[in-house]
């Protein structure tokens, strides 16, 4: 065994390790280090308060503070317990682990793209008065794009070749102002893809989904549509009606399709056996019922407009 201190620097085909302190151990050809832990990687960069790295086995653990990071910096793992095999490419993280999803530079560009065509068409003879009004108003919009994914568990994996994210038990997972909780997920970062399972629950806004088994796609950073098979249920509130009351739109059905714009509900597709059921909170005696085997609701800024019903 070996023991080495202050600036120790590691290097192994591709690796680099950094720490101010470690062990050696020449028979196991392993390496722990105590005093920092900095593993650089051609994938990404690990940091940790301690780490140990097995050079037979080609795997890493880190401990303590534990710090992720890929080559693009698209993608973020933090927790207190770290494992990775190069050799398999799988990342396991536990003890309060983060997965953070950041946008990419060709996200951030459309995004600016958008919301800068937006101000561009608002504005009125009156510019030079607004302009810098609207301008504050444009970087507060745009701040939005820094809106990151981010799932938090009790085991988060993460796959560093297809970038495919896997999250058990106690799964939370929010991305601006949507909000989802269930049992396990998968989430494809090339696709823009999550499968939720085990009860998932999504709130967006006012807007609420649930059902046995959840998938949601997004459009760079843009929600994009949700889908719920099986005992699928979905609610929004709005509290804005004239006579202070709080309006209910309620729609459950064997399976739902709810598709986005701008991140407000665009409108929604209900299948089998599908319900939709509105009233005020005051006047719950007092429902207005559609039934049908399916049905579609229509939504502008976010509320619901117009439901339409088809028998067969």
């Amino acid at each position: 065994k070996m023991s080495l201190y202050r600036d120790v620097y590691f290097t192994h085909d591709s690796l680099e390790f950094r720490t101010q302190r470690a062990k050696w151990n020449r028979r196991s050809d392993q390496v722990d280090f105590m005093g920092g832990f900095e593993f650089l990687h051609p994938k990404g960069q690990i940091k940790a308060k301690a780490g140990r790295y097995n050079r037979k086995k080609d795997f890493a653990q880190a401990w303590r503070g534990v710090f992720m990071r890929d080559s693009l910096g698209e993608i973020t793992l933090r927790g207190d317990t770290l494992e990775y095999s190069r050799q398999t490419g799988i990342v396991e993280v536990w003890g309060h682990p983060v997965l953070h999803k950041f946008p990419n530079e060709e996200e951030i560009s459309q995004a600016l793209k958008k919301k800068q065509r937006s101000f561009i068409k608002k504005r009125s003879f009156r510019r030079k008065k607004r302009e810098k009004t609207q301008k504050k108003n444009l970087g507060n919009e745009l701040g939005r794009i820094d809106d990151t994914l981010s799932i938090r568990a009790l085991k988060l994996r993460l796959d560093q070749d297809s970038r495919d994210a896997f999250a058990w038990d106690s799964v939370v997972i929010d991305r601006g102002k949507m909000h989802v909780t269930c049992d396990s997920a998968i989430f494809q970062y090339k696709k823009g893809y999550l499968k939720l399972s085990g009860d998932p629950i999504a709130q967006v806004g006012s807007y609420s989904v649930r059902g046995r088994q959840m998938e949601i796609w997004f459009q760079g950073e843009s929600l994009q549509k949700m889908k719920v098979t099986w005992d699928a249920f979905g609610a929004q509130s709005d509290s804005t009606s004239l006579r202070d009351d709080v309006q209910w739109t309620e729609v459950e059905g064997d399976s739902m399709e709810v598709v986005f714009s701008n991140d407000d509900v665009d409108y929604l597709t209900v299948n089998g056996s599908g319900e939709g059921r509105f009233y005020e909170e005051s006047k719950k005696e007092f429902i207005n019922k559609v039934n049908g085997q399916s049905l579609v609701i229509d939504f502008e800024k976010g509320q619901p407009q117009d439901a339409k019903v088809r028998e067969e």
